[in-house]
């Protein structure tokens, strides 16, 4: 009789972890927010839920690894890629603009299994073929100005003889203290669009605070698209061409080199989504290429945080 009840318990275990993985490969699975790049949307620790389903379910690609691992066990590899599948998605759709994204970051690791690589989070702005510009405090998606979120964390500046009472406010206020940066006679923080507006309706006219974003315009790639690669751009696209597309490539004296044959242009293999964080800490310096993501990294859409009650991302 003991041995027919141990025998019952071994069997339910087995059966509801291979439910649970199940459910976790193909259709839901809970993530720990690791930084704090989608704050205020996400703070670091929070627990999230990701679909795997809303962009159509990703088949796994390396098949022989430890179930409910990643990548690693106490610092040992978890995975072999002695048996790897190509890319399939099913039932696929896109992702659209705006949506928090939760993908497999290729500018983390080279030699890496896609679905092995370190998984990150940020939000999509622009889709497969659009013309993405930054120009005068907005960003325009094939030139129509995108609305952002208000949580979006960008650098303002103001002059530095306004710092005591810029301080003061954002102590008042309980806006969070990011630090601040000194360039010249300007100091530089980093404050959402809602809390900049918060902190101008306790400032005098005379107090200006102004929000710092570079101008530059690109085309976010798509499957089949040839990109005529020049000095204006090579060094957004040839890391994304080496890293993402797998191709030996490199730049010199004005000529692109593919392959070892020289060319003037690239078709991209697959789709490509523009993705930055809603905390844009280091957007003066912000590496574009990092922000490019092809379509076989992406794992699914943020939906909700349930380590703090159920709330919906948006």
């Amino acid at each position: 009789m003991q041995v027919n009840a141990i025998w019952f318990w071994v069997k339910t275990i087995f059966v509801a972890l291979v439910i649970a993985w199940f459910l976790r490969a193909f259709f839901i699975e809970s993530y720990r927010v690791p930084a704090c790049s989608m704050e205020n949307t996400l703070l670091e620790g929070d627990r999230i839920f990701v679909s795997k389903t809303s962009y159509g379910i990703r088949l796994p690609m390396t098949i022989l690894s430890i179930p409910f691992c990643h990548d690693s066990v106490c610092g040992i590899k978890a995975y072999s890629t002695w048996w790897e599948l190509p890319y399939k998605r099913i039932f696929e759709s896109s992702p659209k603009r705006n949506d928090v994204v939760v993908f497999n970051n290729p500018a983390k690791e080279f030699g890496v299994p896609v679905d092995k690589q370190k998984i990150s989070i940020s939000r999509c702005l622009a889709l497969p073929g659009d013309t993405l510009v930054f120009k005068d405090k907005m960003v325009y998606v094939n030139g129509n100005a995108l609305v952002q979120s208000p949580n979006v964390v960008e650098p303002y500046y103001y002059s530095k003889r306004f710092e005591e009472r810029i301080v003061d406010e954002l102590n008042s206020l309980k806006i969070p203290d990011r630090g601040v940066k000194h360039v010249d006679t300007l100091n530089i923080r980093l404050l959402s669009r809602y809390e900049t507006f918060l902190l101008e309706q306790e400032l005098s006219d005379s107090i200006a605070i102004e929000v710092l974003r570079p101008t530059y315009g690109l085309i976010v790639p798509s499957k089949g698209t040839k990109i005529k690669i020049t000095d204006e751009n090579y060094f957004i696209y040839l890391p994304i061409i080496s890293a993402a597309e797998g191709k030996s490539v490199k730049y010199e004296n004005n000529m692109l080199w593919i392959e070892g044959k020289q060319v003037d242009s690239y078709e991209f293999s697959q789709d490509y989504y523009w993705m930055l964080p809603d905390n844009r800490e280091n957007y003066i310096e912000v590496n574009v290429t990092a922000s490019f993501i092809p379509e076989t990294h992406i794992i699914g859409k943020a939906e909700c945080i349930w380590s703090k009650g159920f709330r919906k991302i948006r």
